[in-house]
């Protein structure tokens, strides 16, 4: 942001050209408009986004239950395949991943961002939800699992970090609306804090999920021609179950999740599939990857 301010600039300098009283007035509107430039720091590292559309961050403009946030359950995942490359740089400065995170914890300013961001990629592109437990972190791997104590009230929470930031020297932690609400500062803005990583080991089966998300040598995909193939993961009386197995597929693909009615021996149903697919190496690859997470065991659907 900062250096588009700048480019802008220079070009009206260039083209200008002015002089004496105009030169004094132009270096003082450029100055005014590179220091707002600079109060402004996204948390997002994709220059091409688009999530800084609307001015102002806030609270959800929905009716917000704080019981109805469900708490971050930490468990091994495997690395995120965006938002871990290493080294990054974000205006002008350069960031290093860390290599080891067994013993991280820090102490700093919390800061926390919300509805300006609501439903846009987070920088492992997964949908940023202002109502779940997350957080950005500059250099910790995504995901990642940390608990974050308010140092002014002493509460302490866990968060999910899947996003990077925040740009900022002297914070160490950028929460989601619904953590900072936990934490006790969405109305303050900011908080001293520490971090603390939550130490994972992978299960007996990490390398099987590692390689359902990272696998590049599958077999040669085979397109579907007649229909469209699904994954149909299960279908639910219960439409709170139904939803519940949808939020744990989101993150999994890009693929639609969807959650359909339907009725079967006289009873109704919630139906939740993933597709349609056009590469079956893509729909192999997902059904590993469900099975590896022990989430459900999918069966495929030409429809």
């Amino acid at each position: 942001m900062i250096a588009f301010y700048r480019h802008s600039l220079d070009r009206m300098a260039r083209l200008i050209q002015p002089s004496g009283k105009l030169s004094s007035v132009l270096l003082i509107l450029s100055t005014t408009l590179l220091v707002q430039a600079c109060l402004f720091t996204p948390p997002n590292t994709d220059p091409q986004s688009t999530r800084y559309s609307v001015e102002q961050d806030g609270p959800p403009s929905i009716p917000f239950d704080p019981q109805n946030i469900k708490p971050a359950q930490p468990q091994w995942e495997p690395p995120s395949k965006y938002g871990n490359h290493s080294p990054y740089t974000v205006l002008g400065k350069t960031y290093q991943l860390m290599e080891s995170v067994d013993q991280y914890q820090e102490t700093g300013i919390a800061s926390w961002y919300g509805s300006k961001f609501q439903g846009h990629r987070t920088s492992s592109w997964e949908p940023y939800d202002m109502l779940k437990m997350t957080a950005a972190h500059k250099t910790l791997p995504l995901p990642s699992y940390v608990k974050v104590t308010n140092l002014e009230n002493g509460i302490t929470v866990t968060v999910r970090v899947n996003d990077r930031g925040p740009f900022h020297d002297e914070r160490v932690i950028d929460l989601s609306y619904a953590a900072a609400h936990q934490l006790g500062i969405t109305e303050k803005g900011t908080a001293q804090v520490k971090v603390e990583i939550v130490p994972l080991f992978p299960p007996p089966n990490a390398e099987k999920i590692q390689a359902a998300f990272q696998n590049q040598n599958a077999s040669p995909a085979t397109r579907a021609n007649n229909g469209q193939l699904y994954l149909q993961v299960g279908a639910y009386k219960d439409l709170n179950t139904a939803l519940d197995m949808q939020s744990q597929l989101i993150p999994l693909t890009e693929t639609p999740v969807s959650i359909s009615r339907i009725t079967s021996s006289n009873k109704v149903l919630h139906r939740v599939q993933i597709g349609p697919f056009n590469q079956w190496q893509d729909l192999e690859t997902l059904t590993t990857l469900i099975k590896a997470k022990n989430i459900a065991n999918p069966v495929v659907r030409n429809w």
